[in-house]
């Protein structure tokens, strides 16, 4: 709810009261990375769904009153929660209020035009229809508003290469063909939803209850139509991930193709997997052979860029610019205080505690590992220079998912020995 609430605020932009959101999720996130699993009411529930459906409203509402009635329908759902019988209806009546209001806000979110000037749709738009027609994606250079200018306060027009990994130009060129990249977007986010159900189907009896809700707060989740109106690739890091938890147990080839999809989309996810890596030597094969297949695919696009070019465009331009002054991070405070451009040994320190801390605290389950994944990923956004709404959209994702997870004991095809207790010892005395 914080990190979802802290990133609607605002339309995804810096606030006081957003980063001290997203500050109090990350010591929440690292006391959950030690604490015993408790079950919660359906009371706890019902407020959780409630927050975040009015999480959906304060986001909408940046855009048109229509927009914001649509999303609103998800409120009726959390009635559902709290009321509606038996468990099947109530999920089944829940999801299709939600994707009506998720539907709406999209479809409106077309028409209305908004999102068609972000830097991103651009770079899509024109690396997919270079892909279909035989180019290289790196090569043109892509007019884009990236860069902001303190003394007029309106983001520059500068030249860039496409600044993603290849798998978000590949994901694009079904959209494209279309005619607007973001029907890809909308495919990967139903790719997603079909994960988050599988992942629920595939529970044990005793996650069934708290899975269900999960899945409910999966289809609730206020931070997807920005993410497709606005056509941000970090849906497809999020999309491949879901899908490697959903199949590593069915199809373990397929569910590191995904992984390895999923990693060609940013450079900076990669960090998302350290503790899942943690978990087992099962988990840290495929993490590495994952990883490994994003690498070589990265290189088939990088070698006819030129390997300077590639990483410049992909990586090298994040330390180009300064500050974004309305980002989601500490940064922007420091910024007006005069602190620019933000100094990144505040953020590597910061990376490298958080990283300690899952460490010392290993994950003895998935569930664990991907609430300490979530933690590092939360760190990453917020010691940040430009950290926006859709940096945020990963960690809300890896949180979610580590719901419909086991947080103890041990998961079918694992190595890792059940853990011992953190529960004190009962006395051997007699009373």
């Amino acid at each position: 709810m914080l990190v979802c609430g802290g990133a609607s605020l605002n339309s995804g932009g810096y606030s006081p009261v957003a980063l001290s959101c997203e500050l109090i999720a990350i010591l929440l996130l690292a006391l959950a990375c030690s604490a015993e699993d408790r079950p919660l009411g359906r009371w706890s529930w019902f407020a959780g769904v409630g927050a975040l459906s009015v999480c959906d409203l304060l986001y909408t509402l940046g855009w048109s009153l229509l927009e914001a009635v649509f999303a609103g329908l998800a409120l009726a759902s959390v009635v559902l929660v709290a009321r509606a019988q038996p468990a099947r209806l109530r999920l089944a009546v829940a999801v299709a209020l939600a994707a009506a209001a998720a539907t709406g806000t999209v479809i409106l979110g077309f028409h209305s035009g908004v999102g068609d000037h972000i830097d991103v749709l651009q770079q899509l738009q024109k690396s997919a229809n270079a892909l279909l027609h035989g180019r290289n994606p790196y090569g043109p250079l892509t007019p884009v508003r990236i860069s902001f200018n303190p003394q007029t306060r309106w983001l520059n027009l500068v030249l860039e290469h496409f600044s993603y990994l290849p798998v978000s130009a590949l994901v694009a060129v079904p959209g494209a063909l279309l005619g607007d990249a973001r029907y890809s977007t909308v495919a990967v986010a139903l790719v997603i939803g079909a994960a988050t159900l599988a992942l629920w189907r595939s529970a044990d009896h005793r996650l069934r209850p708290r899975a269900e809700h999960a899945l409910l707060l999966a289809v609730l989740f206020p931070l997807l139509p920005g993410m497709i109106v606005f056509a941000w690739v970090d849906l497809e890091i999020v999309a491949g991930i879901a899908i490697w938890l959903a199949l590593r147990e069915r199809s373990r080839v397929l569910a590191v193709l995904a992984l390895s999809l999923g990693m060609c989309v940013k450079p900076t996810a990669c960090i998302l997997l350290l503790p899942l890596a943690l978990r087992s030597r099962r988990h840290a094969g495929e993490v590495v052979v994952g990883l490994a297949g994003a690498a070589a695919l990265a290189l088939a696009f990088a070698l006819p860029t030129g390997i300077g070019t590639f990483v410049y465009a992909v990586l090298g331009v994040q330390f180009k610019y300064s500050t974004r002054p309305n980002s989601l991070a500490v940064a922007t405070p420091l910024y007006f205080d005069g602190l620019h451009p933000f100094p990144y040994v505040i953020a590597a320190a910061a990376l490298l505690l958080a990283a300690v801390h899952v460490v010392r605290h290993r994950p003895h389950s998935l569930g664990e590992a991907l609430t300490g994944a979530a933690l590092i990923g939360l760190v990453s956004c917020v010691f940040n220079a430009f950290a926006y709404f859709n940096y945020y959209v990963p960690v809300a994702s890896l949180i979610v998912l580590a719901l419909m997870v086991p947080r103890q004991g041990v998961e079918p095809g694992t190595d890792a020995a059940t853990p011992p207790s953190r529960e004190p010892a009962a006395s051997l005395a007699s009373p």
